[in-house]
């Protein structure tokens, strides 16, 4: 809830009401602004319409609360309930895009978004005092682009401090509330069932550290240096070694698990991967405390 935090794992992120919903465009300028922003990104109208799917699947309708906005479909502008939605099938991409784009308005699933100009980067240490990044690297891979023109592949390392120090600012206990309703509550219904999948995902991929490490530091050794390098069929490939066929059909909720393992590799690459697995495991603790019991070991 601030649960997932930044980073991107999941945690953790989360299509922001705008998807249905005429965007405000203000860019938040506090923490509890930005925890407010991202909050919303859990709830959703049974209306829903957008290009990138979510589900429409709301559990327990008394999970709502109203808005007074103007439906970018109809044109309809009144009071509409916005229901807490559970986010199975949601890839952990898209989640983390969730914790982009609000200190990037004009983003709006726009592929090519991810600037994280100085200008995003100045919003996110206003607000919590630290540089999202260390560094970016251009990368040799060309593509072509609509305008015919080439653009390079940026690789960018993030700052684990900032992940950890904007996750202590925005962490709230269960028995907090978010417009009147307990977190627990919606934790419950929107991202138990996909943080159970994730935990168990993390735990089995990292059965074998030295193997996954192997397959980070070629990520990266490639990534540098191949010009035909593509990182989703790269994790794809990791994947059938490092998670394989007979765990997938137990993937219910968490479904993208090739996208999961692409982050975990880049993380690891960056050495943000353990800040990122503590916060993940302070929020299993607090919210999810009798899962948590199981895999506290793993990782």
């Amino acid at each position: 809830m601030r649960i997932k935090l930044i980073a991107g794992l999941f945690v953790l992120g989360l299509i922001f009401i705008s998807a249905s919903l005429a965007p405000s465009g203000a860019i938040p300028t506090t923490s509890d602004e930005y925890f407010n922003t991202v909050m919303e990104s859990f709830f959703g109208r049974e209306d829903h319409f957008i290009l990138n799917t979510l589900p429409n699947d709301f559990p327990d309708t008394s999970l709502h609360y109203q808005v007074f906005a103007r439906n970018n479909i109809t044109g309809y502008v009144g009071y509409v309930n916005l229901y807490a939605r559970r986010q199975c099938s949601v890839s952990p991409s898209d989640i983390y895009y969730m914790f982009y784009l609000p200190l990037d308005t004009n983003a709006y699933w726009n592929a090519e978004s991810f600037s994280y100009n100085s200008g995003i980067r100045g919003e996110f240490k206003h607000i919590f005092g630290e540089d999202i990044l260390k560094d970016q690297i251009m990368l040799p891979v060309g593509k072509k682009g609509e305008d015919s023109g080439v653009y390079k592949h940026v690789f960018r390392f993030f700052n684990g401090k900032a992940f950890t120090t904007a996750f202590k600012i925005l962490y709230k206990k269960p028995d907090a509330k978010f417009n009147e309703l307990i977190l627990q509550k919606i934790y419950n219904v929107t991202l138990k069932d996909y943080d159970r999948d994730a935990g168990n995902l993390i735990s089995h991929i990292l059965t074998n550290k030295k193997l996954f490490k192997q397959w980070a530091d070629n990520y990266i050794l490639k990534a540098k240096t191949d010009t035909a390098f593509d990182g989703i069929t790269y994790a794809d490939k990791a994947g059938d070694t490092l998670i394989g066929k007979a765990v997938y059909p137990k993937v219910t909720c968490m479904t993208w698990a090739n996208r999961l393992l692409g982050i975990m590799m880049r993380r690891q690459c960056d050495g943000t991967l353990p800040d990122l697995l503590t916060c993940f495991k302070t929020v299993l603790k607090d919210y999810d405390p009798e899962y948590y019991s199981k895999i506290k070991d793993n990782f």
